[in-house]
């Protein structure tokens, strides 16, 4: 699976003016003193001519106004040899990439997410001169997310690859000025010339790239989880392993000794870690010429665990250009009720009974939500509560509501959608099934066993009684809640006689009929049908209390 990183992989496309002119080649550091820095200079000219630009080097704007900017240096694509000795491993990078030509200032920082964190905050006069710091890898992620909606560019973190090779500019050598450990002081601030605080970027001499402060300073945040060793799955384009312990770390900083600055030394910390010594450089790519992430693979034997699947998940927000794959949409006209929901990735799944799967394929992303529908969302939305377990007051916005008919939350959906303007409705049962299972091939999202269905879901062994709260049985991995009991949920799919279903890419059931499909049982089931590839029929115009609804929105591309 690479999911997680793929939706980073940036695919450039040719101005139409270049478009039939053959690329340049790329740039070859792979010979035994690398390559010089003429050749790395003439490389980033020819490429920044193929793709339009006047220069190698320009400024980007990052907020709405452009009063804040960022200044970025053209790398060509190439090939270099990662890591050191003998474990080297012949890299290839096919895509050309703007990185900043220093390390984001405490300036930059704070007029994008409204505050400086750093130890070593300075004055307003100095705050563009120095490195932001106290920053991490998750307030890193969510200042290119900020600056990526403000400008409608695609700002990022660099890959654990790219960031070498930027790093290297040519060379094969411990530092990018030579293996001379006396001549780091020329390139970097570090514990041999500094250990007191960070200092203004810039302040020491560049690579060949033209880029400052690779060694010293401040480490960089890289976009890979880390694992101990380089994921080997590819070295074209690699982006890195989809889950790992912390996040990687490069370049070492003002407090580091020698052997931290290296061009090949990998450091790591907690994605939630901030310190006086972590920050990060950006890099950039136009919106247009984005490529969208893979789908989230749950094919395999095992399926997808968890931590892969909410890496699909942020991959797919990312791309779609929101800042998280959980969000609150209005439901009413004034805003006033919200509906919360978690994004859906597009996938691969095998759908129905384990002896007789089938492979089903959804092509498109999927807001779901991330509860059943509440009777106050109801409610507001339709102006009466249906509810035979119905609640006042502040509960309403608590219990599920139920006794509708699939007339009912057909209807709901259309006035959502008319008092919104986005596009309300069920789903389904392909979707819903994708959307219990959250990457598991087990009968429950939880595993296999009956006993565990008690875990997640209000069922006859621990209710019998009524309706519950919703979410307050364990959610599954895609972050939905009672998707096994509470109340039965109304697809989109009518049930027909002797149907058969013929499409395994984006599968409807048929659309009209007189008796619909709902989904994943209720608090008068048994624990053992609360599953994954229960189904239950019902005319349109029943409504019982064990019967309600989830929502889910169509995702809009931006």
């Amino acid at each position: 699976m690479q999911s997680r990183w793929l939706s980073l992989l940036l695919s450039f496309a040719l101005a139409s003016s270049a478009a039939a002119q053959d690329k340049p080649p790329i740039l070859d550091c792979t010979k035994p003193e690398g390559a010089d820095a003429k050749t790395v200079a003439e490389s980033q000219r020819v490429w920044a001519k193929h793709l339009g630009e006047k220069s190698h080097e320009k400024t980007l704007p990052l907020d709405r106004a452009g009063k804040v900017t960022v200044e970025v240096v053209l790398i060509p694509p190439g090939k270099y040899f990662r890591g050191e000795g003998k474990s080297a491993t012949l890299i290839t990078l096919t895509q050309p990439l703007w990185v900043g030509k220093y390390e984001v200032t405490q300036h930059q920082y704070a007029v994008i997410m409204g505050a400086d964190p750093s130890h070593f905050a300075r004055p307003d006069k100095d705050a563009a001169f120095y490195p932001v710091e106290c920053v991490s890898h998750v307030d890193a992620l969510k200042f290119s997310d900020n600056a990526s909606a403000n400008t409608g560019g695609e700002f990022r973190l660099l890959s654990e690859a790219e960031w070498e090779y930027a790093y290297r500019a040519g060379t094969r050598t411990k530092f990018h000025n030579g293996n001379s450990d006396d001549r780091l002081g020329d390139i970097a601030q570090f514990a041999g010339n500094n250990r007191k605080s960070t200092e203004k970027i810039g302040s020491k001499a560049p690579n060949a790239f033209g880029l400052f402060d690779m060694s010293g300073n401040v480490w960089e945040w890289c976009v890979d989880y880390w694992t101990p060793a380089y994921d080997m799955r590819t070295t074209t384009d690699p982006m890195g392993p989809d889950a790992g312990q912390g996040c990687v770390t490069r370049g070492g900083s003002w407090a580091s000794a020698i052997e931290n600055c290296r061009s090949f030394n990998r450091g790591r910390d907690a994605e939630t870690y901030g310190g006086s010594h972590l920050g990060f450089r950006i890099a950039w790519t136009s919106a247009s010429r984005r490529t969208q992430p893979a789908p989230l693979d749950c094919s395999e034997p095992n399926g997808a665990d968890a931590r892969v699947v909410i890496s699909a998940q942020k991959a797919w927000a990312k791309y779609l250009r929101e800042t998280s794959y959980e969000k609150a949409f209005p439901l009413d006209k004034a805003g006033k009720v919200t509906v919360d929901m978690v994004l859906l990735p597009p996938g691969t799944y095998y759908r129905g009974d384990e002896k007789k799967p089938t492979l089903i394929t959804l092509t498109q992303p999927l807001w779901v939500g991330k509860y059943e529908v509440t009777q106050k969302q109801y409610e507001a939305v339709m102006g009466v509560n249906p509810s035979h377990f119905k609640k006042a007051g502040a509960a309403a916005a608590f219990y599920p509501v139920e006794k509708l008919s699939h007339l009912d939350a057909v209807k709901f959906c259309k006035m959502a959608s008319e008092n919104t303007g986005a596009e309300f409705r069920l789903l389904w049962e392909a979707e819903w099934e994708y959307a219990y299972r959250a990457g598991t091939r087990t009968r429950f999202y939880n595993g296999n066993a009956n006993e565990k269905v008690l875990e997640i879901a209000h069922c006859t062994e621990n209710n019998f009684v009524r309706t519950m709260k919703v979410g307050t049985k364990a959610p599954n991995a895609f972050g939905l809640f009672d998707m096994g009991g509470n109340v039965s949920e109304w697809c989109a799919d009518a049930w027909e006689k002797d149907f058969v279903e013929t499409r395994t890419i984006d599968p409807r059931g048929p659309a009209k009929g007189s008796i619909f499909v709902n989904r994943g049982n209720a608090w008068d089931s048994y624990a053992r049908t609360c599953n994954a590839t229960a189904r239950v029929l019902s005319a349109e115009t029943y409504a019982g209390c064990q019967i309600g609804l989830r929502l889910a929105r169509v995702a809009a591309k931006k």
